[in-house]
């Protein structure tokens, strides 16, 4: 589930984030992210972005956490 972003980094193109939120009905479009060295980094930003938008199924979530 990682290979947008060693596309992305092979590529020395940014990443630009869309995502749907079933729950409010909107769209999501983040500006333009580029990519730094550290990856554990990189991946702190993704998930900020993603955590706060809701899937019409979020067990399915890359970044869902069973309770």
């Amino acid at each position: 589930r990682t290979g947008f972003y060693h596309i992305a980094k092979k590529a020395n193109i940014p990443l630009v984030m869309v995502a749907v939120n079933y729950a409010s009905r909107t769209m999501e479009i983040a500006p333009p992210y580029t990519l730094s060295d550290d990856m554990e980094k990189d991946f702190e930003h993704i998930q900020k972005f993603y955590e706060r938008q809701s899937g019409m199924y979020p067990e399915y979530s890359f970044w869902h956490k069973d309770d």
